[in-house]
């Protein structure tokens, strides 16, 4: 802790990393994009829902699916293939 306060003190008060950091807001331990979060905001707004209460519906989606509650892009990728490989049966059978 003293370390990162001294090399604060020197660095101009600015830590390492702070320029990436720069329009993001700390929650919950994560930057996050502010024109993201606003974005999703409004839209949380239109539904009746605050931030908190959106996100807290998304965690509990999620324990209950025992997954993302949406497809993630290696579900839609496996998806594609399962629908492909079918597609193949289908046309060998057609074809017999």
């Amino acid at each position: 802790m003293y370390c990162d306060i001294k090399a604060r003190l020197f660095q101009g008060g600015r830590r390492e990393g702070d320029d990436e950091r720069a329009g993001r807001r700390k929650k919950g331990g994560n930057y996050m994009d502010e024109t993201l979060r606003k974005q999703a905001a409004a839209i949380f707004q239109r539904l009746g829902l605050a931030e908190d209460e959106a996100i807290t519906l998304f965690y509990k989606r999620t324990v209950a699916a025992g997954k993302l509650p949406f497809a993630a892009a290696g579900e839609r990728k496996k998806d594609i293939r399962k629908k492909k490989r079918m597609n193949e049966r289908f046309a060998e059978w057609d074809a017999r």
